[in-house]
């Protein structure tokens, strides 16, 4: 609010009348809805275009298919001009004719025609398949090697032949995040007694995305003298 007659007054006032009136109720949490599943149809989850959707790859614009990453996946909707009683109950509602009626004209004057399954595209998302994962490895550290706890650990890759260019590096040691690289070489440095949670052996992991969001990880043992 504005601080003004509202922000100023109002406000402080419905505040400490209202802490005054609940002050010996006892507290009451809300719990949040459970999300809407997406086995319903798009018009119960938001959608306002119609009841058949699909997915398309954000990068390349073609069919997502498992491969696409979730965050790349986008839903579309085909688009269906209908009265809410033609999702509801068309075939029993004696209303339906008059809810669905004005509807349609109205559609038809503003030139808003049903789409059909011939919108979605027939090819399939090709950037992001199985074969395109990034083809990394650890430079250094090796495997299994020991270091003590302040010693200064170099992490880097090495790119033996990716198809899209590397774009990120997520570090963790033993699961507690180090840090996120997004420029090449990549190289990040830190020492075991940098993390809390540390042991006589520990795991180092990378999670390496390409400029596609196609991801890889790779894990190397440090051992701690």
């Amino acid at each position: 609010m504005e601080k003004k007659v509202a922000g100023l007054i109002v406000a402080p006032l419905w505040h400490e009348f209202f802490a005054q009136a609940i002050a010996n109720r006892p507290v009451e949490r809300f719990t949040p809805p459970e999300p809407t599943p997406n086995t319903l149809p798009p018009v119960f989850r938001g959608h306002a275009d119609g009841g058949v959707s699909y997915y398309l790859d954000k990068i390349s614009g073609l069919r997502a298919t498992e491969n696409t990453p979730a965050d790349l996946r986008v839903e579309k909707v085909f688009r269906q001009v209908h009265s809410i009683l033609y999702w509801l109950k068309r075939e029993s509602d004696p209303q339906f004719p008059l809810w669905e009626t004005p509807v349609r004209q109205w559609a038809a004057q503003q030139g808003l025609y049903d789409e059909t399954e011939a919108v979605i595209p027939t090819q399939l998302d090709n950037v992001h398949l199985p074969e395109f994962t990034p083809r990394v490895s650890f430079s250094e550290p090796i495997d299994g090697q020991s270091y003590q706890s302040e010693t200064q650990i170099n992490v880097s890759l090495n790119d033996s032949g990716s198809r899209f260019p590397l774009a990120q590096a997520d570090y963790f040691l033993n699961n507690q995040f180090l840090g996120s690289i997004k420029q090449a070489p990549f190289l990040i440095s830190f020492k075991l007694s940098d993390a809390q949670n540390t042991s006589q052996t520990n795991e180092l992991k990378v999670i390496v995305y390409d400029s596609v969001r196609n991801q890889t990880s790779l894990t190397a043992r440090l051992i701690s003298e």
